[in-house]
């Protein structure tokens, strides 16, 4: 029965963390996006080890299009 419970703890502290990793992109929605106009790609990952000792980590990777491809794909007065 011991080892049952074990799990079940496990699995609600495993629960909370994704809980926590999420309430954070939600935090920092506005400084994940940025204020460019040239985002193309934004990835996040939420990285958790289910039953070790590391830290929980949130992963950002974002991809930006080239300005000047941009202002010459829609024309140069388009872009802000």
């Amino acid at each position: 029965m011991t080892i049952h419970n074990d799990k079940l703890t496990k699995r609600e502290e495993l629960v909370q963390t994704v809980k926590d990793l999420g309430q954070s992109v939600i935090e920092m929605a506005e400084d994940i996006v940025g204020d460019t106009n040239y985002l193309s790609d934004l990835d996040i990952t939420l990285r958790c080890e289910a039953f070790s000792d590391y830290s929980p980590s949130i992963d950002i990777s974002k991809t930006y299009a080239p300005p000047a491809y941009i202002r010459r794909l829609v024309g140069e007065e388009n872009i802000k």
